[in-house]
Order: C-alpha cells, then structure tokens, then sequence
C-alpha cells in the first residue's frame, strides 16, 4: 500500500487474507511434454492421441463384430416348419430340425467379411499416431520387418524418435527445475 507495483503472494479463503508474502517470482510450475505458447497448461501425450485411440478402439470393435457375424451368421426361417429351439441354439456344426426341404425351410444370412480392410484401417491410425507422438515402432523395437529395411533409414527413424523423447525430457527437466527452485 506504498503505491510502489510488487508481485505478492496471497492466500485467500473466501474474503479472509490469511497470508500475504512479497515474492520475487511467481511460485508456480509446470511439468508438461508439449508446451503451449502463451499458456500455462501444456498438452499431454494423451491430449495428443486421445482421439485416435478411440478410433482404433471403434474399428477394432467393428472388426471383431463383424468377423463374429461373419462366422455365425443370422438365419431367416419358417416358424412353422422348424424347430425354434434348434434356431435359437447356435453352436459350430449344430444340426436343425426341418419338416421338409432344409432350402426352403431356412437361410443363412451373411455378412461379408471386412475384417483384412479393418486391420489396414487399424494399420493406418498406427502411422498416424506414429506422425503425432514422433515415437514409431522402429525406436520401440516392434517392428517385425525391420530386418528387411536399410540399415540407414532405420537409423533416421530411431534417430528422429530418440530427438522427440530428449526434447520431452528436456522440457521436462525445465519444469522440475522450476519446482525444486520454488521449495
């Protein structure tokens, strides 16, 4: 109250001041991998790839659905003919009741396979969250065909993603430098 401007921190519950301290800086850190300009909070890993793990998460499910259809698929039938019990038991190589010919008593209704087009779809969200993180299959050491590729080119690669995690680690590193200066 000097009318001289000082940063101060102040501790206040409701409309009770119950500290008030003059610091020199503000007493806060931040621990992020992806920093925001201009922002305090940064973004996490997970911010950066939230989405496209509940794409893969939807086609992985799709995929599953569909290759279940695709083994077990609905049938059409005549209640009058058929026996209801061995319809509504489905088991691999069950056999059906029928008064009559099995052609015209009851259908199969399939349901085409799309479950290869549904791994390349998974294949493809891999490489996009690959792009996003800068941590690809290569560095992990997951890669089952990395044999077959150029020993220079999977050197760029783990290179490239050894870059990304040093850079998270040195901004990390900033951070716990903040906190430990702060104590």
């Amino acid at each position: 109250e000097d009318g001289i401007a000082e940063l101060q921190f102040v501790l206040r519950v409701g409309q009770k001041i119950l500290e008030r301290t003059e610091v020199s800086r503000i007493p806060v850190a931040s621990l992020v991998p992806i920093v925001v300009p201009h922002r305090h909070v940064g973004m996490s890993m997970a911010d950066v790839t939230a989405d496209i793990q509940q794409i893969k998460t939807d086609i992985l499910r799709q995929a599953l659905d569909n290759l279940r259809y695709a083994n077990n698929p609905a049938i059409a039938f005549n209640k009058n003919t058929l026996n209801l019990y061995d319809v509504l038991t489905s088991r691999p190589g069950q056999r059906i009741r029928v008064d009559g010919s099995p052609q015209a008593e009851f259908m199969p209704i399939n349901t085409p396979s799309v479950f290869p087009q549904a791994m390349e779809a998974l294949g493809f969200m891999e490489q996009v969250q690959e792009g996003r993180t800068g941590v690809n299959r290569y560095f992990q050491g997951t890669d089952q065909n990395a044999l077959n590729k150029t020993a220079t080119g999977i050197q760029q690669l783990s290179t490239m993603a050894a870059q990304r995690v040093e850079q998270i680690a040195r901004i990390f590193a900033t951070g716990i430098e903040d906190l430990f200066s702060i104590c």
